[in-house]
Order: C-alpha cells, then sequence, then structure tokens
C-alpha cells in the first residue's frame, strides 16, 4: 500500500467535499468514491498535513453514505477542513516532471523496427573511404542492439554491432585486385532528444567506439592491410553516421512537448512524453512482456473523455471546463460537475447533475464504466454500474413514491452522455490510429508497420495497451555486379559490392566466371569482389548473395576480352 499526502481538496457549491489533490502528483485529482475504494481495498492510503499535524484520511459510512475525514466523529476537528480549495486551472491538467504517455517497445519488435530501417535505408548500408591510398567500400549489415558492459551503462545509451563486409583497393588503379575482409564492429550510441515548436522532435546519435577492440577483423590479414582498414572503419565508428534526425510527431501527440527517452537491457526501448517540463526522475512503468505497449496517464485518460464530451456537446464540465452541459434535453438534465478516476479495473466517474425544471433538482453520482478492448485495437466503455443520490429530500420523497422514475431518468441521461447511443456516441476513447501512429514512432512511411493490440489493463495510474508488432520488409537481396578491366588486360574484377541485404546480412557469395569456372565464399572469407583472368572470348559472369534467411538473387555482367 502506498501513501499519498494530499495538499488541497475540492468542494462543492455546498461545501461538501468531492475530491483530493496534489499539485505535484500525477494521481492528483481523486475524487472521494475513489479514494473510498482505495482506502478500503488497502491500495493507497492517503495522508494530510495542516495546522502543524499530520492525520490519516479514513473513510467511514454513515445513513448509507461513505464520506473521508481524519478523525471518527464530529467531535474532532478535521484536518481536511483546514486544507485550501481546488488551485486554479483545470483539474489533473498534467502534472510537472511526469509522464503523459509512455510508449515501450520491446526487443522483438525494436530488432524488426531496425530491420525495417534498414531496408528502407533510414539506416545506413554502404560508404565508400580513403585510407593509405585506399579506396574501402564498405557494406553493412542490419545493426543489432546489445547490452553495454557495466561500467558503460546507462539509461540514455545502447551497444551496436555491426557486421560490415569490406573490399579495399588502391585510387590509382582500376585493375587492382585489392583484398576482401568481414569485420564485426562495436559502438556505444547515445541519443537525445529535443523537441521544437510544430510536434516536432529532433533525436541526436552521438557514436563513439566501444573499448580497444571496437573493431575486429575476422580473417588474418597483412599487417599493412589491417592498418589501411582499422583507420578506416574507426573513421566511419566515429565521423561516418548520421548525428541528428527530425521525427514529425502524429498529430494526436503534438501537444506533448517535452520527451525523455531510456534503454532498458537487453534492447528495450521506452519512450516518455508530456505537455509539461520532465523532471530527471520522471518514472517510468516498468516493461510489459509484449512486441509494444502504451501506458496513458489518469491525465491522459481523463483529457479523451472529457474531449469526447466536449465533441457531443460543445463543452466540458467543471473542473476541466467551465460549462454545465446539457445531456437530457426531455427531462432538462445537466452535468454540472465531473471527475475521472481508474479503479479496481474499472473506469470511474463521479459527479453532479442539477435538473432545472420546477422543482430544481440536484443529484450526486458515481458511474463505473467496464472497458474492453475491440478488435480494431479501441479502448470501448462498455456497460454502466450507476448509483445515483437525490440531494433534497423532496426529490427523494418524489423518487420513493414514484417508482424511481427520477432516478431512472437521470441515469439514462448520464449513459447517453458517457457512452453514446448506437454508433454515434462517443464510445471509442482510443483509436487504432492512435495506437499504430505511436507504435510507427513517427518512422520513414516506406515501413509498413502493423500493429495489433491484444491485452489492456487498467490501473489506479492509468490505462496500458499492449500487443503484437509486424514490420514487413522486402527481403530481395539486392545484387549489382559490374566488371572491371584495364584496355588490353585479361585480368578482370568483378565488383559486387554495391550489392546488400536489405534488413539482414549478407553471408554468402557463389561466384560463377562464365568460363567454366567458380568460387564459393561465406563466413569471414565471403568476397564481394574478386579478381579474375580471362581467356579471349566473350563470357558471362555470374554471382548469387545469399542473406542470414537463406533467400538468394543472383546477377550477372557481360566480360569480352580481346
Amino acid at each position: 500500500m502506498t501513501a499519498r499526502t494530499v495538499t488541497f481538496v475540492w468542494r462543492d457549491r455546498r461545501g461538501r467535499l468531492i475530491a483530493l489533490g496534489n499539485e505535484n502528483e500525477s494521481w492528483s485529482p481523486v475524487a472521494t468514491a475513489e479514494a473510498v475504494l482505495h482506502i478500503r481495498s488497502r491500495t493507497h492510503s492517503y495522508e494530510v498535513t495542516a495546522g502543524g499535524e499530520r492525520a490519516q484520511v479514513l473513510a467511514y459510512r454513515r445513513e448509507g453514505r461513505w464520506y473521508l475525514r481524519t478523525a471518527p466523529d464530529d467531535q474532532s476537528a478535521d484536518n481536511l477542513d483546514r486544507l485550501p480549495l481546488q488551485p486554479t486551472g483545470p483539474a489533473g491538467a498534467g502534472v510537472a516532471g511526469s509522464f503523459d504517455i509512455v510508449i515501450t517497445i520491446g526487443e522483438t519488435a525494436l530488432r524488426e523496427l531496425i530491420d525495417g530501417m534498414h531496408a528502407s535505408e533510414i539506416v545506413q548500408h554502404q560508404e565508400t573511404l580513403v585510407s593509405q591510398g585506399h579506396f574501402v567500400k564498405i557494406v553493412m549489415s542490419a545493426p543489432r542492439l546489445r547490452p553495454l558492459p557495466a561500467p558503460e551503462r546507462d539509461a540514455t545509451s545502447i551497444g551496436i554491432l555491426t557486421r560490415v563486409c569490406c573490399w579495399a583497393s588502391r585510387t590509382d588503379s582500376v585493375s587492382d585486385p585489392g583484398f576482401s575482409a568481414i569485420a564485426e564492429l562495436s559502438s556505444r550510441a547515445t541519443v537525445t532528444v529535443e523537441t521544437v515548436p510544430g510536434g516536432t522532435v529532433r533525436v541526436g546519435m552521438a557514436y563513439t567506439p566501444l573499448g580497444s577492440n571496437a573493431v575486429q577483423i575476422l580473417k588474418p590479414l597483412t599487417a599493412e592491410q589491417e592498418q589501411i582498414l582499422r583507420l578506416a572503419l574507426n573513421r566511419w565508428l566515429v565521423d561516418g553516421r548520421p548525428g541528428a534526425q527530425a521525427m514529425q510527431l502524429p498529430p494526436d501527440l503534438e501537444a506533448m512537448s517535452h520527451v525523455q527517452l531510456r534503454f532498458v537491457d537487453p534492447g528495450i526501448l521506452q519512450i516518455g512524453l508530456s505537455g509539461q517540463p520532465l523532471a530527471p526522475t520522471a518514472t517510468y512503468p516498468t516493461p510489459e512482456l509484449s512486441d509494444w505497449s502504451v501506458s496513458l496517464s489518469r491525465w491522459q485518460v481523463a483529457q479523451a473523455i472529457y474531449t469526447s464530451l466536449a465533441d457531443r456537446f460543445g463543452g466540458a464540465p467543471p473542473p476541466f471546463g467551465s460549462d454545465s452541459l446539457l445531456i437530457d434535453a426531455n427531462e432538462d438534465i445537466y452535468l454540472t460537475q465531473l471527475l475521472v478516476g481508474l479503479s479496481d479495473g474499472v473506469l470511474l466517474l463521479t459527479g453532479t447533475l442539477r435538473r432545472e425544471a420546477t422543482p430544481v433538482i440536484t443529484a450526486e453520482f458515481t458511474a463505473r464504466l467496464g472497458l474492453s478492448l475491440e478488435s480494431t485495437g479501441a479502448v470501448r466503455a462498455g456497460d454502466v454500474d450507476l448509483d445515483i443520490d437525490l440531494v433534497e429530500w423532496y426529490a427523494a420523497a418524489f423518487d420513493f413514491f414514484s417508482g424511481g422514475s427520477l432516478t431512472q431518468a437521470i441515469k439514462d441521461g448520464v449513459v447517453r452522455a458517457l457512452v453514446g447511443e448506437g454508433n454515434g456516441g462517443p464510445s471509442s476513447f482510443f483509436t487504432t490510429s492512435l495506437l499504430t501512429a505511436i507504435a510507427q514512432a513517427g518512422l520513414n512511411r516506406e515501413i509498413v508497420v502493423e500493429s495489433q493490440a491484444d491485452r489492456l489493463e487498467v490501473r489506479s495510474s492509468g490505462l496500458v495497451v499492449s500487443g503484437t508488432l509486424t514490420v514487413t520488409r522486402s527481403a530481395e537481396v539486392q545484387v549489382v555486379l559490374r566488371a572491371l578491366r584495364e584496355q588490353g588486360s585479361a585480368q578482370v574484377i568483378l565488383d559486387a559490392t554495391d550489392s546488400w541485404a536489405p534488413g539482414s546480412t549478407l553471408v554468402t557469395a557463389r561466384w560463377s566466371f562464365g568460363d567454366g569456372q567458380t568460387l564459393n565464399t561465406g563466413g569471414p572469407d565471403l568476397r564481394l569482389a574478386v579478381n579474375h583472368e580471362y581467356a579471349s572470348g566473350s563470357h558471362q559472369a555470374a554471382v548469387e548473395l545469399v542473406n542470414q534467411q537463406g533467400e538468394a538473387a543472383s546477377g550477372t555482367v557481360a566480360v569480352d576480352v580481346s
């Protein structure tokens, strides 16, 4: 059971307590009915410090109603009476230092996204550098994330392992056969994020080689060859990759003007968003065991409901808005106040209603709405368990003698307002488009990302929706083959270094020279450029390249030697 400190309260026009609050806590505000549930179930406790005294808030039942106070009877001082009233501003309008939304991308899904970025050429796959009089062509595989050693570990950094196939040849000779090698490059990537107006997030990447063995060449080379290759690869590790990229947030998230992220070993990414400045110690939720999850704070849930009501009725009731809402024109019933909470797996709504027709009737209500996850991924409010308490004695008497007709009329109005009728009501508070946009995280539109929401959990701190993620990428190996030859020479360089494996890595190259000779290369001896001596005549050279998944593609080139 966690303790919560109350620093102010909300009261209705008659002075009755309707909610507890703390301007520095994300749980604020919490309606009286919700706090009663927390106290009775021992989920949370509430404490008050006022007048130099600290006391625990207790829940008591009297005359069929639950109420809160810090003393067991009316003869003792109630510290809740000493607290200030609601501060200026809408209820729960985000809390400085805390997250409104946290997006978690699991290890498997993150790997799929990186493969998709590599296949869409967002992540670099080729580079040509000059080192000691040699061109060094580098073909990069899709990078892999790896945990950092304990001394190197921090929340904004992750280890990256990239397998590369290299070919180095002299810059002053077209026909230099050069040399080939496979290497593995280890680096540390530190990520920074900055939000600029208009919903744009600038993601910065700073790379440093990871340890003294950041470049590991997987086949023996001469001392000169190794030096040429190491100089080129170390230069690429430090300076060869883009340092920043702008990402446009989807429209649903443009109000999120502050962003933080962290990596959780072995390869989970969490992105926290807020409409207010974030504290360095802002708390992330425990990662879900799923491809992705979206954690929405109580404030985000409340905002979605208030927005839904505003779309339907043209405004929002206090304390979020300033207008009473006419929710039942036939009975002349207005919603004058509404607080949103989450408790015991349900959406908890408490508020006050007023019927303006003579005689004027005031009622307090508590609505418990069951939430369900549709196949489309939308979170939908379902059945309503509604309690109505009529304030005026004459209204209660009339309701009793009329068989509950007044209470039923009020119930009907609330249900229509909060759940809607048929397909016309604002019942889907969150849509698949929002979930898909969050799962895509602003990635290039060429990446086809499909998200399926399959689990919904209602917590007192907010909603958590989680599911699976599929990234569709072009798996076809790209083969580009050319022949390099100096005039009059029988030596021909067959160069396939412009080939690559989108979202994967090349593991095998099978060469056919067109004169009856072949050469198979793979593993640490993989060669994307080979030298072959031809007899006079016309030949059709070919290479078949195979990626890590066993997918293959071929390319050919004509070779004429006279």
